[in-house]
C-alpha cells in the first residue's frame, strides 16, 4: 500500500520490508537469485553495473530506451539511498561502500557507470582534486579496481564540468583507463560535456561524460550526441498556473530566502520583465552578499543542496520546484519511484539533486547502440 510523498508525483510506500529497510552498511545484501532457467534467459540481456549508484538513473534510462539488461549490481555509501534502491529496482547485489569491496568476488558485467563524488571538482566543494580531505577524490582509484579486476566491455563515469579545471588530476584518471589492459583487451578512451538542458530537458546541467569502450567491442567509432534535442518548455513541464495575484503575493517564509526572491524579482522588473507573465527560474538558496541565477523558460543547476530545500523558485507559480518537477527536470517519471517511509521528503529531494541526468544516459546509450551493435544487443 502506498501513500503520496510531500511534493506530489512520487508514492510513499507504507509497510516496510527488508528491501526498503536502511541497512547498517557492514555487508552486501544478495537480493534476488535467479533460477537456473531463468540465468539462461538473462545471458541474452546485458549486464549492468552501477557504482556511487545515487537513486539509479541509469537503471531508469535502461528501461526508459527498453533495453534488455541484468543489474548484476549497484554500490551505494549512503544508507538512505540504498534503501530507495531496494525499494524501487532489483539490483542481484547491493554493496554499501566501493572502497572496501572484494573486487574478485564483484559480478560479473558488460557495463559499467559511476557518478563518483564530485565534491573536489564542483564549485560548491573543496575543489582538492585527490587531496579532498574527505578522501573523495580517491573514489576514483577503487573504481579503476573494479575495472582492471573485471574489464567490464563498456565504462561510463560522469562528474561536474569543473573536474576539467583540475587539469592535472583531469588528464590522469583518462590516462589510467588508457594504460588499462588484459592481452590485447585494451580501452579507447574519449570524453565530452554534455548539458541536460541541450537534450530535451530545461535543466541548465554541465556535466562531463567520460566513455571507455574495449577495442574488441568497439566496431564502429563513437559518435558522440549532437547537442540541440527540441526542448520541453518549462512551462509544459510544470503545468498549470496558479492566478497571478497568488504568485504575486506567495513568498518564502521570513529569512535569506525570502530576501533572495524579493531581490530577484526586482532584478527582472528593473530590466522591464513581467515575472508574473514570463516564468523565469530563481536560485534562491544562496547568501545574501551573492547574487543568485536567474533562468527564463529553463532551471538553473539543481544541486544536493538546492535540490533537498525544494528547489529554485517559479516567478509564476509562487512557489519552489518541488519534488515532482526536479524529478522531471532529471529526466525520471515520478511514478517510476516510491519512498521508503524510512526516508524524508527532503533526503529524497537531495538524492534526486545529486542524481545523473536520465536523458543524457539515453542519449549515450544510443551512441553505445551504434558504436558496440552487437554488445548492445547481448551476447
Amino acid at each position: 500500500m502506498t501513500s503520496t510523498a510531500r511534493g506530489g508525483g512520487v508514492k510513499r510506500a507504507r509497510n516496510d520490508n527488508d528491501r526498503g529497510r536502511p541497512d547498517d552498511g557492514r555487508e552486501a545484501r544478495r537480493l534476488v537469485v535467479p533460477s537456473p532457467r531463468r540465468q539462461v534467459r538473462e545471458h541474452a540481456k546485458v549486464r549492468v553495473a552501477t557504482l556511487c549508484s545515487g537513486i539509479e538513473a541509469v537503471v531508469q534510462a535502461y528501461e526508459n530506451a527498453h533495453l534488455p539488461h541484468v543489474h548484476v549490481a549497484a554500490c551505494e555509501i549512503d544508507p538512505r539511498v540504498r534503501s530507495v534502491i531496494g525499494l524501487n529496482f532489483t539490483p542481484r547485489n547491493l554493496f554499501p561502500d566501493v572502497t572496501r569491496l572484494d573486487v574478485n568476488n564483484f559480478p560479473e558485467h558488460d557495463m559499467l557507470w559511476a557518478g563518483f563524488p564530485c565534491q573536489p571538482f564542483s564549485s560548491a566543494g573543496s575543489r582538492a582534486g585527490f587531496d579532498d580531505d574527505a578522501g573523495r577524490g580517491e573514489i576514483i582509484l577503487h573504481i579503476i579496481r573494479v575495472v582492471i579486476e573485471k574489464m567490464p566491455r563498456v565504462v561510463v563515469l560522469e562528474n561536474v564540468g569543473g573536474m576539467t579545471g583540475h587539469r592535472a588530476f583531469f588528464n590522469a584518471v583518462l590516462d589510467m583507463f588508457k594504460e588499462i589492459r588484459k592481452g590485447k583487451r585494451k580501452y579507447i578512451v574519449d570524453w565530452r560535456k554534455l548539458d541536460t538542458k541541450h537534450f530535451g530537458i530545461p535543466q541548465s546541467r554541465p556535466r562531463i561524460w567520460i566513455v571507455c569502450v574495449r577495442v574488441d567491442v568497439l566496431e564502429r567509432p563513437l559518435v558522440w550526441p549532437t547537442p540541440g534535442l527540441p526542448c520541453t518548455t518549462i512551462d509544459a513541464l510544470l503545468g498549470p498556473r496558479p492566478a497571478r495575484l497568488l504568485a504575486q503575493r506567495s513568498l518564502p517564509p521570513p529569512g535569506t530566502c525570502r530576501i533572495n526572491v524579493l531581490r530577484g524579482i526586482e532584478r527582472l522588473q528593473a530590466r522591464g520583465v513581467d515575472p508574473f507573465r514570463e516564468t523565469h527560474i530563481i536560485e534562491i538558496d544562496h547568501s545574501q552578499s551573492r547574487q543568485g541565477n536567474i533562468m527564463q523558460g529553463c532551471s538553473p543547476c539543481l544541486t544536493r543542496a538546492r535540490a533537498q530545500a525544494g528547489g529554485h523558485w517559479i516567478s509564476t507559480h509562487g512557489r519552489r520546484l518541488g519534488t515532482e518537477a526536479m524529478l522531471k527536470l532529471q529526466g525520471m517519471r515520478p511514478n517510476r519511484l516510491q519512498l521508503p517511509p524510512t526516508v524524508s521528503a527532503n533526503n529524497f529531494n537531495a538524492m534526486i539533486g545529486n542524481s545523473m541526468s536520465v536523458n543524457i544516459i539515453e542519449a549515450l546509450l544510443r551512441m553505445l547502440r551504434h558504436s558496440c551493435p552487437t554488445l548492445m544487443r547481448a551476447h
